[in-house]
C-alpha cells in the first residue's frame, strides 16, 4: 500500500480520511494545538480504531497491544518532533507506516529524505494539510 502524501488528493478528500481501510491507528502527540481534522477519539472515518498517546507513553507494550497499521504524529509540535518519534520507533523495532501531519511545506522531499535516511526501516511519508485561508 502506497502511503498517502497529500491531504488534498481527490481520493482522500472523497473519503475524508487518509487512513481509510486501516484497522488500528496510533496517534502521537495530538493536542488542541495540532490540527488532526479526521481524528475523533475512539473511531476514525472508515472504522479504524484509534488510540492517542504521548511520547512518554510510546513503548513496546503499547505497540504490542495495538499492533497499529499506521502511526500518525505531527511533524513538529510542543514535545513532539518526527525525528524523535522515528528514533523511538526504531528503538522499539517498529517497521510499519509512520505519517507526519504538517502544514504545506516549501520542499517536502527534503523532509522525507531526512526522516527516511535517519530511520530506513520505517515506511515514512507526509500528510500535508491544506493551508488555512484566514
Amino acid at each position: 500500500m502506497k502511503p498517502p502524501t497529500d491531504a488534498t488528493d481527490p481520493a482522500q478528500v472523497k473519503s475524508g480520511s487518509p487512513v481509510d481501510g486501516m484497522r488500528s491507528v496510533l496517534v502521537i502527540g495530538a493536542t488542541a494545538d495540532v490540527a488532526l481534522p479526521w481524528v475523533v477519539p475512539g473511531v476514525m472515518p472508515g472504522g479504524a480504531q484509534i488510540e492517542i498517546t504521548t511520547m512518554p507513553g510510546l513503548d513496546a507494550a503499547l505497540l504490542a497491544r495495538l499492533r497499529p497499521d499506521c502511526i500518525l504524529a505531527p511533524l513538529m509540535a510542543p514535545g513532539v518532533d518526527i525525528l524523535d518519534v522515528a528514533a523511538r520507533l526504531d528503538a522499539l523495532s517498529y517497521s510499519g507506516l509512520l505519517l507526519a501531519i504538517t502544514p504545506p511545506l516549501p520542499n517536502p522531499g527534503i523532509v522525507r529524505r531526512e526522516v527516511r535516511l535517519a530511520s530506513p526501516l520505517l515506511r515514512f511519508d507526509l500528510i500535508e494539510l491544506p493551508a488555512n485561508p484566514s
